[in-house]
């Protein structure tokens, strides 16, 4: 259980790796990794939530892990078109283009997880990623367009 602090992770295999639960409850939390795609920046074993705080996560989509059911708050999987190098910019921006969240990766990625406490159901929102775009509707806490990333709507 995540309940504070700031926590900054720069991973080479798992990001946040749980074997059983994974509840994130408050606090801020950025991940860079990792890059190899036989790991992702979230990983658990059981079930993901998050019910509070701040949480960016940049590495890569082949094990790429959204949060889950039981979340009370909103998270948005990105999976980019392509893979963007170190030092890309990526934001999460409401619908009049007010930026919730930006982070710069400092490793190589083409997936991303954002979760801030600002997501509300029904709502649109932009997430970019160096030049792409990605309209998220959050039809659900959970949406994205990846592996773990389940319900909403991404254009």
């Amino acid at each position: 259980m995540i309940s504070g602090g700031v926590i900054y992770i720069d991973a080479d295999g798992d990001g946040i790796d749980s074997n059983g639960n994974l509840t994130i409850s408050g606090g801020e939390i950025y991940i860079a990794g990792p890059e190899n795609g036989g790991n992702g920046a979230l990983d658990y074993e059981f079930g993901g939530q998050i019910t509070g705080g701040i949480l960016a996560a940049a590495g890569s989509s082949q094990m790429a892990m959204n949060l889950g059911e039981g979340s009370e708050q909103g998270s948005i999987l990105i999976k980019t078109t392509g893979r963007h190098p170190a030092g890309t910019k990526a934001e999460l921006k409401d619908a009049d283009g007010q930026v919730l969240m930006s982070i710069t990766v400092e490793k190589a990625f083409d997936s991303i997880v954002f979760s801030c406490p600002q997501l509300v159901l029904g709502e649109k929102y932009v997430v970019t990623v160096g030049d792409e775009e990605h309209e998220v509707t959050l039809d659900t806490y959970i949406c994205g367009n990846g592996f773990g990333g389940f319900g909403g709507r991404v254009r």
